[in-house]
């Protein structure tokens, strides 16, 4: 998971967060600072249920997702 998606998801997290804990806060700011340099970037989707893919006819290959709930991230 990149810088990216980390803040995406402390967005989210934020945005419906009932109540305030304080080991998730420091989670929030530590990750970014300790995630090693990125290697490569990919898409990954977000929602991996089958009606959401299209799939290569011959090959184990995933060609597109519904773009709605894709997104960039790092594979290490």
């Amino acid at each position: 998971m990149g810088n990216t998606a980390i803040i995406l998801r402390a967005k989210q997290y934020r945005a419906s967060e009932t109540q305030y804990i304080a080991e998730l806060e420091i989670l929030i700011e530590w990750l970014p600072r300790t995630l090693p340099e990125q290697q490569r970037v990919s898409i990954v989707h977000g929602d991996y249920g089958l009606d959401n893919m299209i799939f290569h006819a011959t090959e184990p290959l995933v060609l597109a997702c519904s773009t709605g709930s894709c997104r960039r991230s790092v594979i290490p």
